[in-house]
């Protein structure tokens, strides 16, 4: 999971305020082979904690915790609202990244996209590591 928000962040890094949210290219592409009601698995990108864009920061546990809850309580909300309609589901909020991880339905996607503090939304899968082999000497 970490390598996909590390791809995501360096894939959304240097973004901009703009009218709606970037999408990853393997996000349209399985939006074009949903079936109707289908839920796919997303992360969303929200502003980074302040003073990251220039580098890593030490803001603290607590600092970027309430930045998340701040940044993410209305896209949060409208997630809820669509889960209760069927249209979303399991919805968690990633604070360390500032992202959210959901299953959401094609047109809850685009509903999505096009806000403005939203910055990017791709496809969450897993991500597949090599196999780590002990050096030699090591138990």
């Amino acid at each position: 999971m970490m390598g996909v928000l590390s791809s995501l962040l360096v894939w959304g890094s240097g973004c901009t305020s703009r009218a709606s949210a970037l999408m990853a290219p393997d996000l349209d592409e399985a939006i074009r082979g949903a079936a109707e009601g289908e839920l796919i698995p997303v992360i969303l990108t929200l502003p980074p904690f302040p003073g990251e864009d220039s580098g890593p920061s030490d803001g603290g546990i607590q600092a970027r915790k309430q930045w998340a809850d701040k940044t993410q309580r209305a896209v949060l909300d409208l997630l809820e609202a669509r889960q209760r309609e069927g249209h979303a589901a399991r919805i968690r909020s990633l604070w360390i990244t500032n992202s959210i991880a959901a299953h959401a339905t094609v047109r809850v996607i685009r509903e999505l996209q096009s806000r403005d503090d939203i910055l990017t939304i791709a496809r969450d899968r897993p991500l597949l590591l090599p196999e780590q082999r002990p050096e030699q000497g090591t138990p």
